[in-house]
């Protein structure tokens, strides 16, 4: 007998969603060891069951996914052309993974489990045809790369306590200048843009945001700060900053969750990024939720039993429909206004936490219908 929407049940999907989210931003705390290396083995056994904890879409038709063995420490990559019908394995490692593309050639795969070395990272140039190992920088005894960033060959990779960049694919890497550490800030996101803009945010109160902001590759960088008041989280609350999305029109969108008020906030900029204004909470009430965005106008949000869409950067949002038989929402990854994929978790038992299955569902019409595609076979 299935059984939804109990307080219980929630929560068991909580903690799935939760879970999903941290394989999917690489948390660098899972303890499994970390191997690299084009899938040449014999296939898994029949039992294993695919969960999707990673995925990049280029069109309806063009995606990679990362799909983790739930009866072994493995994770694949795969790749399709046609929208899931047909899936290629590119890749497999050992934890769980992230993938990344730019365009339709270039990606990377972020391996974000505990090692003397940090990540384990690979790039492709040719769509996931064939992988080569990014080096890593030199870092500090004691320090790991926790997060890396890489677009072609110009990269960002951040460590305690200092960043680095590179221009040639990793085969040399830059220390750059970090005052902040000594202000005690929490910085684990970074994101660029095209025309050589960067940031680095984290952890600390809204007061004091963790936002630092560079025009010049690193060589300098500046504080930026978030207007307090109300709407918006007040000076004392603990905030986590995300990274921005910001386009080349000047557009950009800023993620912050209020851990005080349970309440994730979205502010705007229409200056490529210099200043942040005008914070809007996320439509479907608190929780610390990412939102996916395409550019600094165009994203979707999802909670677990509603998704939204939104193509000005955040002020408006439209609902979209609630998916069919009990499947959860676990992650959206939009490719336009109305274009998205979501993995999706259903729990059948409301006393545990498991046993669930897991799914793939596409939408072509801003989530008025949901259509349920094929994952990846691991047998």
């Amino acid at each position: 007998m299935e059984v939804r929407n109990s307080p219980r049940a929630r929560r068991g999907i909580a903690l799935i969603s939760v879970a999903l989210a941290g394989l999917a931003a690489g948390v660098a705390g899972y303890l499994w060891s970390t191997a690299p290396h084009p899938y040449q083995g014999p296939p898994p056994p029949a039992t294993s069951r695919p969960i999707p904890v990673s995925m990049d879409w280029r069109s309806a038709t063009l995606g990679w996914i990362i799909v983790h063995d739930a009866g072994s420490p493995a994770s694949y990559l795969f790749r399709t052309e046609d929208g899931g019908t047909h899936w290629e394995r590119q890749l497999s490692v050992d934890g769980p993974a992230t993938v990344r593309f730019t365009d339709e050639r270039h990606g990377t795969v972020q391996v974000g489990a505990v090692r003397a070395s940090g990540v384990t990272a690979l790039r492709t140039d040719d769509g996931g045809a064939h992988w080569r190992p990014i080096p890593q920088p030199q870092v500090e005894p004691g320090t790991v790369v926790s997060e890396l960033l890489m677009s072609g060959d110009s990269g960002w990779a951040l460590a305690r306590p200092s960043p680095y960049r590179t221009v040639d694919g990793g085969a040399s890497w830059d220390r750059l200048p970090g005052p902040w550490a000594a202000a005690g800030d929490d910085l684990v996101d970074i994101a660029a843009t095209a025309e050589g803009s960067a940031w680095l945010t984290g952890g600390a109160t809204a007061g004091l945001a963790a936002l630092f902001v560079t025009r010049d590759g690193g060589r300098s960088w500046a504080r930026e700060a978030l207007p307090l008041g109300t709407p918006g989280p007040p000076a004392p609350d603990h905030v986590d900053i995300r990274a921005p999305t910001v386009s080349a029109d000047g557009r950009g969108v800023l993620p912050v969750y209020d851990r005080d008020a349970d309440r994730t906030w979205l502010y705007a900029s229409t200056d490529a990024g210099a200043t942040w204004r005008d914070p809007i909470a996320l439509p479907g009430g608190g929780g610390s939720r990412r939102p996916a965005f395409v550019d600094g106008a165009t994203g979707w949000t999802a909670s677990l039993d509603a998704a939204w869409s939104t193509t000005d950067g955040g002020r408006t949002w439209r609902p979209a429909a609630a998916l069919d038989h009990g499947w959860q929402f676990g992650s959206v990854a939009p490719v336009s206004a109305t274009m998205a994929w979501a993995d999706a978790v259903q729990v059948r038992d409301a006393d545990v936490v498991g046993p669930a299955s897991w799914a793939l569902f596409r939408t072509s019409d801003a989530g008025i219908h949901w259509t349920r595609a094929a994952l990846p076979a691991l047998d």
